[in-house]
């Protein structure tokens, strides 16, 4: 499948909840962090995996998401290259709230999103 630009924003979660790190161990909040301190760059990041259903974008890497739409926020990334796949992982489709939201579990470190 192809790889197409979206803005974050216009992208939904498939999880009601995802931790606050990443399997390396590495906090999201240090990667906002080290983002918006110029020590990485956006393009650092992995692309996500995104799947259309009912003319609706989701994508099941949530964390990384998460990221990207912050980074929106804050006038740091206005679009994002994905990977358009036909499916994703059924069980982690979990989200309550169509994907408009999601819960982080556990504490963010080095940046408060609520700034």
């Amino acid at each position: 499948m192809p790889s197409v630009c979206l803005r974050p924003s216009d992208i939904r979660y498939t999880q009601e909840s995802i931790s606050c790190r990443f399997k390396t161990g590495k906090n999201i909040g240090t990667v906002i962090k080290e983002i918006m301190n110029g020590e990485c760059k956006i393009s650092d990041i992995p692309e996500i995996e995104v799947i259309v259903k009912d003319d609706v974008y989701y994508s099941a890497d949530n964390r990384r998401l998460y990221i990207f739409k912050i980074l929106e926020t804050k006038g740091l990334c206005s679009s994002i290259s994905v990977k358009l796949v036909k499916r994703t992982n059924k069980s982690r489709w979990t989200t309550k709230t169509q994907g408009l939201g999601i819960k982080v579990r556990g504490q963010v470190i080095d940046f408060d999103p609520e700034e």
